[in-house]
């Protein structure tokens, strides 16, 4: 009986701690120590090569098809290139060109921003150079997005392509 009285004060105590615990306000950490600034990320859609061509000769030009959008004004988009030169070392990439945003248009069909993006291959050291083509986008408010840390449901990637000396 003295069991029973015991189990039952203990289960009417951990009852009425379960109740006032649930009363106290947690830490919220995020409410606590982020600050909603309102901006937002560029999206990179989709990028690739414009035909079937992947092989190209010094001096010709390779075209690039990138689909994109913001909301958020576009700043500038900056077309990087990679050379893996003899296979056996990529040099460091650098920036090839800065394009205007202005120059994009709106489709239709897919519902983003369309810019075609001209590279011409530049003087190689090897007789054949893999070159690999990345795309950033910049907005306005600083935020970047490039072909490579695109969200992985879009049809997005690398673009590589053969150089021939």
């Amino acid at each position: 009986m003295k069991f029973t009285i015991v189990f039952r004060n203990l289960l009417v105590f951990a009852g009425i701690v379960f109740l006032v615990t649930g009363c106290f306000d947690e830490d919220n950490f995020l409410a606590d120590n982020a600050e909603r600034t309102g901006d937002k990320y560029p999206v990179v859609a989709d990028y690739h090569l414009v035909g079937e061509q992947d092989t190209f000769q010094v001096g010709e030009t390779v075209r690039l098809d990138l689909r994109f959008w913001s909301e958020g004004t576009v700043a500038s988009i900056n077309l990087y290139d990679s050379l893996v030169v003899d296979g056996s070392g990529v040099r460091a990439q650098q920036q090839v060109d800065s394009i205007d945003p202005s120059n994009a248009a709106f489709s239709d069909s897919t519902q983003t921003d369309s810019l075609i993006i001209e590279y011409d291959v530049p003087s190689l050291s090897d007789d054949t150079t893999t070159i690999d083509l990345d795309v950033e986008v910049v907005n306005e408010n600083g935020l970047t997005e490039t072909n490579e840390t695109a969200d992985a449901s879009f049809a997005t990637g690398g673009v590589s392509v053969v150089g021939v000396k």
